[in-house]
């Protein structure tokens, strides 16, 4: 069937831990990361995490002269883990990138994502 469209996100897997989610004090945007915003059904925020951007993959080796060198790669498909507290009122993730405005982030919708238990 191809790949999926951009923006579209799927769970291959589920899993519950007994552990709380760990919680993130500062809200770090910036190039190369992601943040995941939990929603109730008003659409307010439940909980929230910032992740590495899982598209973004880097790699270094040796050049023809033996000089390491490194390079960045964007995927277009990826799998990662998200962690999401088990709270009954989440019903979607949405997903935004940081995009540079002048000297602040403007955060860009990705898509979003139905949790369903």
């Amino acid at each position: 069937p191809g790949p999926p469209p951009p923006g579209s996100f799927s769970i291959s897997s589920q899993r519950r831990y007994s552990e709380a989610v760990p919680r993130q004090r500062v809200l770090e945007i910036e190039p190369g990361r992601l943040l995941v915003a939990a929603v109730d059904r008003n659409g307010r925020l439940r909980s929230w995490i910032v992740i590495i951007d899982p598209r973004i993959v880097r790699s270094e080796g040796p050049g023809p002269d033996g000089t390491l060198t490194g390079q960045t790669l964007v995927v277009e498909q990826t799998e990662f883990f998200v962690s999401v507290p088990d709270d009954p009122e989440i019903v979607e993730c949405r997903f935004y990138e940081p995009v540079l405005n002048g000297n602040t982030y403007r955060l860009v919708s990705m898509g979003s994502l139905s949790v369903t238990r």
